[in-house]
């Protein structure tokens, strides 16, 4: 059984409109998700002795997210990560984007999904959003529908991405979440463990574009059994790979689409936990709080 409830979350500034936020919970999670972005604001699951904790960084009011932060739990498209130089061609013609992240496009460009706000429908299990990016913004082509529903089922929480173009367009989403398995208060995720099923993956130059050329098999991937000072296992194979930046691309095993974390009980105080989710790219924040 699943309860949706909906609130006020807070107003825009200048009568821009008003952001509401859903709690959808069950026996085993409860997650706030606002119209801001789609953005997930809380995650509670509950530990082998019952105990609720919130296991995503997030902000208790809508005036954090409408700062500079690092897209916290939002979902970011037109595409996620970078496009280099903010063009590409489609049907021979080259098309021009916003640019926000140094020479490149980031996440949709500089008011992307994340930065407007969604129209709701509640569900029996869940919430739908859903908007129209209009042909031209941010630069990309066509105008495009979109459609992105988030469901819980028992201990599962699922988010499902629809888009319908006019014309051709990339598209790419995905939810820009960030997880400490030890729930919140804890400083750090020292204590975790991180595995991710690839025999390869891209390695970026230093503007975080992939250089087109693979790393394979030597490197001992399925990469991380991590339990290492700074949690940044990534940081293993930067000196190898005269890598700037522990930020590259995995090519993910067919047979295996996950990735895999892990919160080990015998060095935090609280219970083992562990998470599954099919990831585009994975991302060490190491120095932001929320």
């Amino acid at each position: 059984m699943v309860s949706v409830t909906r609130a006020v979350f807070g107003d825009l500034p200048s009568g821009a409109g008003t952001v509401e936020k859903f709690q959808l919970q069950s026996d085993l999670l409860k997650v706030d998700i606002i119209s801001w972005g789609c953005t997930i604001t809380a995650l509670e699951v509950k530990d082998r002795q019952g105990r609720a904790s919130d296991v995503v960084l997030g902000f208790a009011e809508l005036e954090g997210y409408l700062q500079k932060q690092p897209y916290f739990g939002a979902v970011v498209g037109r595409v996620a990560n970078r496009i280099a130089k903010g063009t590409f061609m489609v049907d021979g013609k080259e098309y021009k984007l916003a640019v926000n992240n140094g020479p490149n496009s980031l996440h949709g460009g500089v008011r992307g999904f994340d930065k407007v706000v969604w129209t709701p429908q509640v569900l029996s299990n869940g919430v739908q959003f859903s908007r129209i990016s209009p042909d031209g913004e941010e630069g990309y082509p066509g105008e495009l529908k979109v459609w992105v529903t988030y469901t819980l089922d028992g201990g599962e929480l699922m988010v499902n991405y629809r888009a319908q173009a006019s014309q051709t367009t990339p598209v790419n989403l995905t939810n820009h979440s960030y997880f400490n398995l030890a729930g919140q208060g804890s400083p750090n995720i020292y204590d975790h463990e991180v595995t991710i099923e690839a025999d390869a993956f891209l390695p970026v130059d230093e503007t975080l574009i992939p250089t087109g050329t693979a790393f394979q098999n030597g490197w001992q991937l399925p990469l991380c059994t991590a339990m290492m000072e700074e949690f940044t296992c990534l940081a293993l194979f930067q000196p190898r790979a005269n890598l700037q930046e522990p930020r590259f691309h995995w090519t993910l095993n067919t047979d295996q689409k996950c990735m895999s974390m892990w919160l080990h009980s015998e060095t935090s105080p609280k219970s083992f936990g562990h998470l599954e989710v099919p990831p585009l790219c994975c991302w060490a924040c190491q120095e932001s709080t929320a």
